[in-house]
């Protein structure tokens, strides 16, 4: 069947379908070729070992479509595992620049903190000055007490020791207290009082100056007129009396003037320490209530500063949770790039290790196919002997048992070469 289609095909053509040779059409035999068969009958060791070698090659096929297979999946994984370790790379930096962002808002963070205290040391240091500026002041303030006290109390004293006119009503003084005197109204009634005093002194001694000059002109009268010594000696009795008592009343009025003038002045300073007092009480009023104003700013700054605490605490815990997150998202990243490098390592072993064997399997191959190409030429060398013969038989019109014996012989080479190639 082999036979007929190949000289089917060399009457189209002149090359050979098998070994691609050019054939001389004009000899008659123009070849003779051995055709391995799976069908044989004798089962001799040739078809034994074609049969051994045919299963191997479709074994070593499937083996090596096998492997392809694995060879494509590793392929696969290691893309797969080259994709996550990007990813997990551009994770890391992504994780490692919110770490940065977040390293440098615990800074901003913990700036503001210390600006904070600081602030508060400030406030701190400004509220003991104005305790201790409010304390002085509160001490002035008790001197000042102490000192009007003793004004108070030497002008009761002298109030005390003051003698009063003979005939004058014997009046109390009205005594002065601490808050009489610092009012002004008080101050008018006891000026208004020691005028009256002094008015009527004044007019009782114009009466006795009045008294004195009518005496005195009744004394001339009576000097002049008078005949009897008694009332001369009445007279001169009694003027001595008069004048002795008005003397009295300018002495007793220059020691009230004197008192007066006394007065006045220790009014006027009082007056002026009530001013300066007053002065000091209403700059210290002033002040303790700007030390308030301050104060509630400062319980206001103090308040808010601790509101901002308080959030920056939140925000530190914050960030330290989600440093945190991000440490536990680096080692379970860690983790699946250190499963995923151990991937790539084992694909690759697996590659090196299918690589060796397709070697193999390509070497097999290879010493297959050359050893079809050396039976492929041993035949072709058969075949050239025969043709060969064939023409020397024809040539020289050898006996049939020559020839037989030539064939023969022919064919224990070709089965020699044939069990030296399988």
């Amino acid at each position: 069947m082999h036979c007929h289609s190949i000289d089917q095909f060399l009457e189209v053509g002149s090359k050979c379908p098998i070994c691609n040779k050019i054939i001389d059409k004009t000899k008659k035999n123009r070849y003779l070729r051995i055709y391995l068969s799976d069908i044989d009958s004798s089962g001799s060791s040739k078809a034994v070992v074609r049969s051994e070698l045919k299963k191997s090659l479709t074994e070593s096929n499937h083996k090596i479509i096998a492997l392809q297979t694995e060879l494509s999946n590793t392929k696969a994984k290691l893309d797969e595992a080259r994709a996550n370790h990007e990813t997990a790379l551009i994770q890391a930096r992504t994780s490692k620049d919110t770490v940065k962002e977040i390293t440098e808002t615990m800074q901003s963070l913990k700036m503001d903190c210390q600006q904070v205290a600081d602030a508060r040391d400030d406030y701190m240091m400004k509220l003991k000055s104005v305790k201790l500026c409010n304390q002085t002041l509160i001490d002035e303030l008790k001197e000042s007490q102490k000192s009007y006290n003793s004004i108070n109390k030497e002008l009761n004293s002298l109030r005390s020791k003051k003698e009063k006119c003979s005939t004058c009503e014997k009046k109390p003084l009205n005594s002065i207290g601490v808050v009489e005197a610092v009012t002004s109204t008080n101050s008018s009634s006891n000026s208004q009082d020691y005028r009256s005093k002094y008015l009527d002194l004044q007019k009782q001694n114009n009466d006795l100056l009045e008294k004195k000059k009518i005496l005195e002109k009744k004394f001339v009268e009576l000097t002049i007129s008078a005949n009897s010594s008694n009332v001369a000696q009445e007279i001169t009795y009694h003027a001595p009396q008069h004048h002795q008592q008005g003397n009295g009343t300018h002495s007793r009025e220059n020691k009230l003037l004197i008192d007066i003038s006394r007065l006045k002045k220790s009014k006027d300073k009082m007056y002026k320490e009530k001013c300066n007092f007053q002065g000091k009480y209403n700059a210290t009023n002033i002040q303790l209530k700007e030390m308030q104003a301050n104060k509630e700013a400062l319980l206001g700054e103090i308040k808010a500063l601790k509101e901002k605490l308080k959030a920056s605490d939140e925000s530190v815990a914050l960030l330290e949770q989600a440093k945190q997150d991000w440490q536990d998202d680096t080692s379970s990243t860690k983790e699946r790039l250190k499963t995923s490098l151990e991937n790539v390592i084992l694909l690759k072993n697996l590659n090196q290790k299918y690589a060796a064997e397709i070697v193999v399997v390509h070497s097999k191959l290879a010493a297959s196919e050359q050893m079809m190409q050396a039976f492929q030429e041993n035949e072709l060398v058969v075949s050239k002997e025969l043709d060969e013969l064939k023409s020397m038989l024809e040539s020289a019109n050898i006996s049939n048992n020559d020839l037989s014996s030539e064939i023969v012989t022919l064919k224990e080479k070709l089965a020699t070469a044939t069990r030296s190639w399988f």
